[in-house]
């Protein structure tokens, strides 16, 4: 804006100031919503243009051409809306603007990332390497290697050892037998032999008196 000032000479005349607006070419710059594009994402690219005259509507163009898909990006004045990205919105957009006083223009370089995923933790290797087990590559499964028990293996270890405990038993059962048996015959015997003793003695003193006689 320029402003300039006439002065007559006049006494009593006031000073007639007159403004100017200075006329330019647009100038022209895209601005995005997004630092990193990445896929399913809303998006917005806005051309700011500034010239005097004002521009007339921007232009948008892909890769030197229309937009491809119009379902998708939107032109709503100066803005240029994706409402979903995906891979084949990779290219180059251009904004142009011009006014009577030339064009301007400038130019977005979109490249649409994919969704990040979530990685597997991290394992750390041991210093030692393990060698492997021979009874996996053999295809043998042992529960007490793996720590994983076959739920038929606790009842055929309950039966075997009822199994066990009663023959015990019976074996103790017979052994007992055998000692009570075996006492009462000693002690039958041993008392048989006592009275068989007592007997020879009265009959040895009976012959001794007799003789004397």
């Amino acid at each position: 804006m320029v402003a300039l000032g006439v002065d007559d000479g006049c006494v009593g005349v006031g000073r007639i100031v007159r403004s100017f607006g200075l006329v330019h070419a647009p100038h022209v710059k895209i601005i995005n919503s997004l630092v990193v594009p990445q896929e399913g994402q809303y998006l917005k690219l806005e051309c700011m243009s500034k010239g005097n005259p004002s521009p007339d509507p921007v232009m948008w163009t892909k890769d030197g051409g229309e937009l491809p898909d119009l379902d998708r990006m939107i032109v709503e004045g100066r803005e240029l809306t994706f409402t979903s990205l995906n891979k084949t919105d990779n290219g180059t957009y251009r904004c142009e603007a011009s006014n009577h006083l030339g064009t301007s223009s400038a130019e977005y370089v979109l490249y649409v990332y994919d969704v990040p995923t979530t990685l597997p933790p991290s394992t750390t290797l041991p210093l030692h390497p393990i060698p492997p087990d021979p009874t996996a590559q053999l295809g043998t499964h042992d529960p007490t290697v793996t720590g994983n028990r076959d739920p038929n293996a606790i009842g055929q270890h309950g039966t075997d050892h009822a199994l066990i405990g009663g023959v015990v038993a019976v074996v103790v059962f017979v052994t007992l037998c055998l000692i009570i048996v075996l006492g009462r015959y000693l002690a039958r015997h041993k008392g048989k032999t006592t009275v068989d003793q007592t007997s020879q003695g009265s009959w040895s003193n009976r012959s001794m008196s007799y003789l004397s006689h």
